[in-house]
């Protein structure tokens, strides 16, 4: 059979909707993250293990109209959550553990803005820990 007709293995693939808050819209004007949240769309995972959130500590107030919006308080921010690289590591090590309950060949992240807004963010925090140049999403 020529190879351009041969059946293509299948990928086993996990999805995982992900989502940031943050104090503003630009990490490049210095707005921070206070949330991290995500779910994993996997039936062969129990459903109380499909989620994950954490809320995010930060330096930076959160603007009435965010907390409107996300009804995350500074007093919330600072008594329940982790530190910015400490929420990272934590989801992304969720996000492994899902992949390998699921036997998945693939975990693929969704989000609404993802690529413009929520990864960017991910990206700068990989850098500063040192480990831009090894996670990368493709």
């Amino acid at each position: 059979m020529h190879p351009l007709f041969k059946p293509k293995p299948k990928v086993r693939r996990v999805y995982v909707g992900l989502d940031l808050e943050t104090t503003g819209v630009s990490v490049f004007n210095g707005d921070e993250m206070t949330e991290i949240g995500a779910y994993a769309h996997c039936t062969q995972i129990p459903e109380d293990r499909r989620q994950f959130g954490t809320l995010v500590t930060g330096s930076k107030p959160i603007p009435p109209d965010i907390v409107e919006k996300t009804h995350i308080t500074n007093a919330l921010r600072d008594a329940q959550g982790v530190s910015p690289h400490s929420a990272l590591v934590q989801s992304m090590t969720w996000m492994s553990r899902i992949r390998a309950e699921s036997k998945a060949d693939e975990l693929v992240l969704i989000g609404h803005n993802l690529f413009c807004f929520d990864l960017p963010i991910v990206y700068k925090l990989l850098w500063e820990m040192g480990l831009g140049d090894i996670y990368w999403f493709d």
